[in-house]
């Protein structure tokens, strides 16, 4: 689900095994509900990690549609069609995203990881493809709940020094859809759309 570019951090081998062996998954928090997701019988929020908690809105197969607004004078509205597959991985402390798409923004093929920072109370997210020269980052930032919706802000720096910022915002529209929506502002100017990216379950029974 990451359309920005230019992550600053590198995620070490260290780094990723001390992610995996921590126990992310054991603080608890509340939230509100989404609409139309249901608990398993018995199930209460006290039971419920953050990780499971965002899990009931993003695990699964989803056909993606993505929309990019033009960043430049002239340019045009591109499209891109793809799936990306989100599931639990070991212990459920972390969602793991199998990223594939291909259109105007060429083809992308790609590894997100989203964590749950204990200490920091927050989420964590890193991605991995061809495109960044590290190979894989960990973004600055954290995301978390406000209200219905997950929200991850982060920031950094390009190639010609330009500052930006983005927002990103993951809404579920129903119980087999949902919606990322990325928000972009450089050098401190308004937070502008740039990209929509529509998520629908395939694997609804």
């Amino acid at each position: 689900m990451r359309y920005f570019r230019q992550p600053r951090y590198v995620l070490t081998s260290t780094t990723l095994v001390l992610f995996l062996t921590l126990g992310h998954g054991t603080t608890h928090v509340n939230g509100q509900e989404k609409p139309g997701l249901h608990r398993g019988k018995g199930e209460t929020a006290s039971e419920e990690s953050p990780i499971e908690k965002l899990g009931r809105m993003i695990a699964g197969t989803w056909a993606i549609n993505a929309t990019s607004e033009p960043r430049e004078a002239g340019s045009k509205v591109g499209k891109d069609v793809g799936k990306s597959v989100i599931r639990f991985g070991p212990g459920k402390l972390a969602l793991i995203e199998d990223y594939r798409t291909h259109g105007d923004g060429g083809t992308r093929v790609a590894l997100g990881i989203f964590w749950w920072d204990g200490k920091e109370k927050g989420y964590r997210t890193m991605f991995c493809e061809e495109r960044d020269p590290s190979g894989c980052s960990v973004y600055v930032g954290m995301g978390n709940w406000e209200g219905a919706d997950w929200i991850f802000h982060t920031e950094f720096e390009t190639q010609d020094k330009k500052k930006v910022k983005v927002k990103e915002v993951l809404t579920a529209t129903s119980p087999s859809s949902f919606t990322a929506t990325f928000y972009r502002s450089e050098d401190d100017g308004p937070m502008k759309l740039d990209w929509t990216v529509k998520h629908s379950k395939t694997d609804v029974r």
